[in-house]
């Protein structure tokens, strides 16, 4: 496949290693070819978790940190994303299995995703109404930059969950008889 696009990107690490019986998906980036599943397979290496997972996660704080069609968090980039993701694979289970039985936003898919946004501003542990003032006393961020409140947030937190169902279903075709 041929694609720049970084959403493109990493839905190919996913789907070399989530699609069953395929042995290798390639992208080509200008006269440059990436092979997609070499790459999932040496970062399961480098955090000694199971390929599957890894690319799961990957896809998942991705879209938790922004993409295409989620806005970005002030501040946090997508390498801090990836790494919140890599150290808490075992916390976004909920996420991850989000659209395989319900489409509901749960409670626990809520907190899976507050708590990844908690994360990303370090070890923070509280809430989203903490967040924001500990960001404006420490930072002497204005209002407008620093995090949403609770109330606002949590809103913003759960958009990506139908996303990251989406992108990772995106390769199963059902076909109308």
């Amino acid at each position: 496949m041929q694609a720049t696009d970084t959403d493109i990107f990493i839905m190919a690490i996913y789907y070399s290693v989530c699609i069953p019986g395929l042995k290798e998906l390639w992208m080509q980036k200008g006269s440059s070819y990436i092979p997609c599943h070499i790459i999932a397979n040496l970062l399961a290496e480098k955090f000694t978790l199971p390929v599957t997972l890894v690319a799961s996660a990957l896809l998942c704080g991705h879209i938790m940190s922004g993409c295409d069609t989620i806005s970005c968090v002030l501040g946090k980039g997508k390498k801090k994303s990836f790494k919140v993701a890599m150290a808490n694979t075992s916390d976004l289970t909920e996420m991850m299995q989000f659209g395989d039985d319900t489409h509901d936003v749960t409670e626990a898919v809520t907190d899976v995703c507050r708590n990844f946004f908690l994360k990303l501003y370090g070890d923070f542990s509280g809430n989203l109404d903490k967040l924001r003032a500990h960001v404006r006393t420490c930072q002497g961020r204005y209002q407008e930059t620093a995090p949403n409140t609770e109330c606002l947030q949590v809103p913003h937190v759960t958009s990506p969950v139908p996303d990251y169902h989406l992108q990772e279903s995106s390769h199963v075709h059902t076909f109308l008889t």
